[in-house]
């Protein structure tokens, strides 16, 4: 499952290692609904 979410970064013009750092600090913070804003291609480094 993680090289699949590093493949989607590649494409999306993410930085994987700081996409890895942001989604397990935020994780607690993510509702149940909005999981989504997790993945890779919803990443931003602002968020």
């Amino acid at each position: 499952m993680r090289y699949s979410f590093f493949g989607t970064c590649k494409p999306n013009g993410v930085n994987y290692f700081k996409w890895l750092q942001h989604s397990p600090d935020n994780i607690n913070e993510a509702l149940a609904t909005n999981l989504q804003s997790l993945f890779p291609q919803n990443f931003t480094e602002e968020s």
